[in-house]
């Protein structure tokens, strides 16, 4: 009985120890933490206090950068202002006559006014000369009291084959029968007139035929119509354009040129 009474005692001396050291462990705990809590508190204000005056830090040497950047600009475009001052200045100073090109200049112009001949005392022509030889540059006027007349059949050089046999000999080695030749006019004359005139004064025969009230002709020089092709045959023109009359009925005023040509297809007429 003692031994159990004994043993109970212990065992409350026991926790009454233990619950002493529980209290003191505990309040001991509490005040770490409240300490611990103050001082990153204190530390982080301390913190940002210094990255505050890190950033004004930071923000004035930016500041004082720029402000030497700026200066240094202003001072590189002073000096380029003045660079080209300057070669402006040497410049207009190179160009600048010197005193001896100056005076060389002088004496140059005074021998040249010393050997200047007198001016010419050669009289203008008159206006009668003027008009005369002005006169004499103008077109040349057509003489009215004549035509002229070219017969021609250069067509059949290359055709010379497909003549009649013995035909070769009346068509001329460069195909004219007769070239720029000038026939006298008359009063009423037509392109027949003209044609039959100079055939007669260089004795060319003609060969021709009635065409109704009108005057064909068939053949010159003894080259005939369709002598060499079924189209070939003799056609005539007029200071280029080609009539629409029987040489007959084409009346002449003076100063044209006829053609006649031989032709071997129609389009020997274009």
């Amino acid at each position: 009985m003692k031994k159990t009474v004994t043993i109970i005692v212990i065992i409350c001396i026991l926790a009454a120890l233990v619950g002493i050291d529980y209290v003191h462990a505990h309040k001991s705990a509490q005040g770490e933490s409240i300490t611990f809590a103050e001082t990153y508190e204190e530390e982080s204000t301390a913190g940002q206090s210094t990255t505050d005056k890190a950033q004004k830090k930071a923000e004035k040497s930016t500041s004082k950068k720029s402000s030497d950047k700026t200066e240094s600009t202003d001072k590189t475009d002073k000096d380029k202002t003045e660079k080209e001052s300057s070669a402006d200045k040497k410049e207009d100073k190179s160009t600048e006559p010197s005193k001896e090109d100056k005076s060389e200049k002088e004496s140059k112009t005074k021998k040249e006014s010393s050997t200047k001949k007198p001016a010419s005392t050669t009289k203008k022509p008159d206006s009668a000369t003027t008009e005369k030889s002005t006169h004499t540059t103008t077109d040349k006027v057509p003489d009215k009291t004549q035509c002229g007349l070219t017969i021609e059949c250069i067509t059949l050089l290359d055709k010379m084959d497909k003549l009649p046999e013995g035909h070769e000999k009346y068509v001329p080695k460069n195909g004219y029968i007769l070239k720029n030749y000038s026939v006298k006019l008359k009063k009423g004359d037509t392109v027949y007139d003209i044609l039959k005139r100079a055939c007669s004064e260089k004795n060319i025969p003609i060969n021709q035929r009635p065409a109704g009230s009108s005057v064909y002709i068939v053949g010159i020089n003894n080259i005939d119509e369709g002598d060499c092709t079924k189209q070939s045959g003799w056609t005539y023109y007029v200071n280029g354009s080609f009539p629409l009359k029987p040489i007959d009925k084409y009346t002449l005023e003076g100063g044209e040129e006829i053609h006649f040509k031989y032709v071997t297809s129609y389009n020997d007429r274009l």
